[in-house]
């Protein structure tokens, strides 16, 4: 075979050994580790290596699984290794990498196939594996930034789901007795079907309950109502578990018993649920004329909703404050306030929450200047979102984009914003201002100068209510709620006006 024929990649056994041995003597052909040679002679044997890594883990450890470390990491063979499960125990030398595997299942649901005979560890499997391990060889701060980012990529969205899966392939992967404590991590981590985060995820706000009271807890939050035996099938646990962790629950005052649930055979059931004392969580939208606050209790149920509308948005703050106040002292009785989220129409720093941006909306303030106006409990969790991020995310989990992966949510009102759903995430920026298509120079004119905030004012309502009284006639108005309900009453001018706002 001459020196032009030889690939870049040769594997040993699929030639023969005398041949491959004239090769190597004459220097068409150069060794890269055991079995392994290469035509390409003055290539980097380690660049050569990480070229056809998944060809060559395929050929050396066919049906292998990654797996551990470098299943977390983006670059699964920095630092080196390149951990695996096979058969074989034999770790492989190649330069610049070592291959090291370790016993255990080939792949099973979930897995995702990377090339020939190659595959890559689920979520599930990954959690099961690091929880298997003795406390003291857990990475937990690597284990949290690797989950934190699997949930940003939209990998893991449904605690009910991921739940599902966990049980399954626990089985599978002989993983059980690391199962109840991964269901305590993701009930104290992953968000829940609403998209809100999950209230058990902030512990010192709660009681010190257990791994196991934590799980159950969790799976009432998102799951609805359940009785034991329901329990432990959602949960993974044995029916001694959750007899104990849901006695655990009911002494703390956080569970209770709902009904019986009456059966064919055997004896009636009781049916468990969050206890009306056990907590509440909060939504406010905080817009620029108007504010929207909205209280529901850990099991769903909306405790309260209060709306203030057309102030100017200093006194707008004031009035929300009082609001918020009283709704605290209203709502004693559910047991603490837990968590809040806040949706604020101005950009927000995914890396600082409280620093915004300047700008007019808002009255120039920052995300920090309005939380100070604000009575909230120092140990809520609390999170700061962009009001049409908010949007957004509600129309894809539980509006008319569901199930879709690519959505933009234009909002045109006292001002405007966009929120941008691509890839299955949420896309902010760097800087938050990933939607601030305001910013976005306007006319759109090769004889015109285009103007800062120009296409805010042009599509914005104020300026074209103003714009319509200064043109005088027989359409005056200052409120466009009053101008929709003239359109829908049939008045002429009114309709007209709606009509003209629509086609811009």
């Amino acid at each position: 075979m001459s020196r032009s024929a030889w690939p870049d990649l040769v594997f040993s056994h699929q030639h023969d050994a005398a041949v491959i041995s004239r090769a190597t003597q004459r220097g068409t052909l150069k060794r890269l580790a055991r079995g392994l040679y290469s035509g390409a002679i003055g290539s980097d044997n380690t660049a050569l290596i990480r070229r056809f890594l998944w060809q060559i883990v395929g050929q050396s450890f066919p049906g292998c699984v990654v797996c551990d470390e470098s299943a977390m990491d983006k670059d699964p063979v920095v630092g080196g290794a390149l951990y695996i499960v096979h058969g074989k125990r034999r770790s492989l030398a190649l330069p610049g990498l070592e291959i090291i595997p370790r016993p255990g299942p080939g792949s099973i649901v979930g897995d995702t196939a990377l090339g020939e005979g190659v595959w890559m560890s689920s979520p599930a499997r990954i959690l099961l594996d690091i929880f298997s391990r003795p406390q003291h060889h857990r990475d937990m701060d690597k284990l949290n930034d690797w989950f934190l980012l699997q949930q940003e990529n939209g990998v893991v969205t449904s605690l009910k789901q991921l739940m599902g899966q966990i049980k399954k392939v626990a089985v599978l992967a002989g993983r059980e007795k690391s199962l109840p404590e991964v269901l305590a991590f993701l009930a104290s981590r992953i968000e829940n079907e609403t998209g809100a985060s999950l209230v058990m995820a902030s512990a010192q706000t709660l009681p010190d309950i257990s791994a196991v009271a934590r799980t159950l807890g969790a799976a009432l939050i998102t799951q609805g109502a359940a009785t034991r035996p329901e329990l432990a099938e959602i949960s993974g646990l044995s029916k001694p578990s959750v007899s104990a962790g849901i006695s655990e629950l009911q002494t703390l005052n956080l569970v209770r018993p709902l009904y019986m649930q009456t059966v064919m055979k055997g004896r009636a059931a009781k049916v468990y649920g969050i206890a009306k004392t056990a907590g509440w969580v909060l939504g406010a939208d905080i817009g620029n004329y108007q504010a929207l606050f909205v209280a529901r209790s850990l099991d769903g149920k909306t405790l309260a909703q209060r709306r203030i509308d057309n102030q100017p948005f200093k006194q707008l703050i004031g009035s929300a404050a009082n609001l918020l106040e009283s709704l605290q002292r209203e709502l004693h009785p559910y047991g603490p306030l837990y968590a809040a989220t806040l949706a604020l129409s101005q950009a927000i720093r995914p890396d600082n929450q409280l620093s915004g941006r300047e700008g007019p909306s808002q009255a120039g303030l920052s995300p920090s200047d309005i939380l100070s106006r604000f009575s909230l409990p120092p140990h809520i969790s609390l999170r700061l979102e962009n009001n049409v991020n908010c949007a957004v995310a509600a129309e894809v989990v539980n509006g008319s984009a569901k199930g879709l992966q690519d959505v933009i949510f234009l909002q045109i009102g006292t001002r405007i914003g966009a929120g941008i759903y691509a890839g299955g995430q949420l896309i902010r920026g760097v800087r938050g201002c990933a939607g601030e298509v305001a910013d976005i120079p306007f006319p759109w004119s090769s004889s015109e100068q285009p103007i800062e905030l120009m296409l805010e004012r042009y599509l914005g309502y104020p300026d074209y209510l103003d714009r319509l009284n200064r043109n005088g006639g027989k359409m005056t108005e200052r409120s466009l709620p009053l101008l929709l309900e003239r359109a829908e009453a049939g008045e002429p001018a009114a309709v007209r006006a709606v009509q003209e706002y629509g086609n811009r």
